[in-house]
């Protein structure tokens, strides 16, 4: 079986594993923003930080 939670926001229902990676996604972009700016937050950066490929 697989864990899975839903978002109250947006009612949409997440995967461990996509759990996992949203908070990674969340914490890199929280680590860039602070330690650089704002400016700094560009979804290139925040992809290389959290491991996390563009596969569109």
């Amino acid at each position: 079986m697989t864990a899975s939670a839903t978002d109250t926001h947006t009612n949409q229902t997440f995967t461990a594993k996509g759990l996992a990676t949203r908070e990674r996604i969340v914490d890199a972009a929280s680590m860039l923003m602070l330690e650089h700016g704002p400016q700094a937050a560009k979804l290139e950066n925040i992809q290389a930080i959290a491991g996390v490929v563009d596969d569109w």
